[in-house]
């Protein structure tokens, strides 16, 4: 029998966003949900911030767990290790900042 988790997105204004949903503009996609090998989670048009990421137990149990968690901001990737005996686990923080560009006309 597997252990169910999930994944966790701590929005800067403090609520939090998994494959439910959220109250955020931003538009959330979820896949392999109901999976008990692999869940992905992806936030587009998020506002700039700091983020937090969470692995989160939803069986109840207290076992230990031991996982990675394949995190992709901005086009770059970063595999994380985790492990996890309560409820839930913080595995990543990400800073989210918005660039200007003045791009002449031609």
């Amino acid at each position: 029998m597997g252990v169910g988790l999930d994944l966790v997105i701590v929005h800067p204004d403090g609520y939090r966003v998994s494959w439910l949903g959220a109250p955020t503009r931003s538009v959330i996609t979820a896949r392999d949900v109901l999976s008990m090998n692999r869940e992905g989670l992806a936030l587009r048009g998020a506002k700039p911030g700091e983020y937090a990421i969470e692995v989160v137990r939803t069986d109840g149990g207290s076992e230990l767990i031991r996982g990675e968690v394949q995190l992709k901001i901005a086009g770059k990737g970063r595999s994380i290790p985790f492990s996890l005996e309560g409820e839930r686990v913080r595995i990543a923080s990400a800073k989210i900042w918005m660039q200007s560009e003045l791009v002449p006309l031609r």
